[in-house]
């Protein structure tokens, strides 16, 4: 009997101890969750933290890209403005270039014109100084053999185109050194309208 109390009481004190013990098993295990959480909940602080410090520099960073767009657009504007107005500054300038185009044209035709008028006119002084300068040479050398050279009787030829000394002194039956003589000659050289003295032959 005594035995059998004896084992009841070892299994109670067995009993109780481990009671105990798994009583202080389940604290042990319960303070580990907590600790686990305790540092998921700071593990997830500080990842909270470097979100809202990301969050915070992705923001900057789109302010400044803002920023950094609008006044791209701005130069973009101010750009297109020039633009215009260098496409009206060109506009202009080729219309202008048109109209001296046209005002170097008129004026070319103008000279062109003016120069046919005084090429006219020139060749018309030049015909009459031409005609003057003939009959001035004519008179001078009338005036030069107005007396024959040598004596004896002399008849007066004026020379007409075609006619040349030979022809002349064949016509008179004289010889041409005989003509030359008698107008004072150096070469057998004569001219339209020339007045010459032909010796005369019995």
């Amino acid at each position: 009997m005594n035995r059998v109390l004896t084992i009841a009481a070892f299994l109670s004190t067995a009993l109780l101890v481990s009671g105990c013990a798994m009583f202080n098993s389940s604290e042990s295990e319960e303070q580990v969750k907590l600790r686990e959480l305790s540092a998921s909940s700071s593990d997830n602080s500080r990842a909270n933290k470097q979100l809202a410090r990301n969050v915070k520099q992705l923001q900057d960073d789109t302010t400044r890209n803002t920023n950094r767009i609008d006044g791209v657009q701005s130069q973009v504007s101010d750009l297109d403005l020039r633009c215009q107005d260098l496409v009206k500054r060109n506009q202009a300038l080729e219309q202008s270039n048109q109209e001296l185009i046209r005002q170097i044209l008129e004026l070319n035709k103008k000279i062109e014109d003016d120069k046919a008028a005084r090429q006219e006119e020139l060749n018309k002084l030049v015909n009459v100084i031409a005609e003057q300068t003939t009959k001035v040479i004519n008179d001078t050398v009338a005036a030069n053999v107005s007396i024959p050279a040598g004596a004896g009787p002399f008849v007066k030829y004026t020379v007409e185109s075609g006619d040349s000394l030979n022809t002349i002194a064949k016509a008179h039956k004289v010889k041409i050194d005989e003509i030359r003589k008698a107008n004072r000659m150096k070469s057998d050289s004569i001219r339209t309208g020339q007045v010459l003295y032909i010796p005369k032959k019995d």
